[in-house]
């Protein structure tokens, strides 16, 4: 909530129109911090190589097109829409996954699912 909150104003109050860079800063931002935890061993995080790559190709770049469009219309949507609109897509992920991956949600994910919805 608080990236949400941060953006919307670095966004709006400040018009700074370069969100793709905002984009940029919090993923370089978030790779710093995994290093760090890496070399803490904090965390245990496989080494990339050519196979690991190729699996999480698709999902970084869907990854990528949903923070850089949700970023894009941050600036656009005040931000009781664009809270609503994100919690949305949380229902539409479960209902796309079911139609094209035959992948059924568990019950407990569902009513949480439609509870978030009914608080909009």
């Amino acid at each position: 909530m608080a990236v949400i909150f941060t953006n919307k104003a670095i966004m709006t109050q400040y018009n700074f129109p370069f969100f793709d860079f905002l984009a940029a800063v919090q993923f370089l931002s978030t790779s710093f911090v995994l290093t760090v935890l890496i070399l803490m061993k904090k965390v245990d995080i496989p080494y990339l190589n050519a196979t690991i790559a190729l699996e999480i190709f698709p999902v970084s770049m869907m990854f990528l097109g949903n923070v850089i469009c949700g970023l894009g219309s941050t600036k656009s949507l005040n931000l009781p829409m664009f809270t609503a609109l994100r919690r949305f897509s949380i229902m539409m992920t479960m209902i796309a996954e079911l139609c094209f991956l035959n992948n059924r949600p568990s019950y407990s994910i569902s009513k949480h699912c439609i509870y978030f919805c009914d608080t909009l």
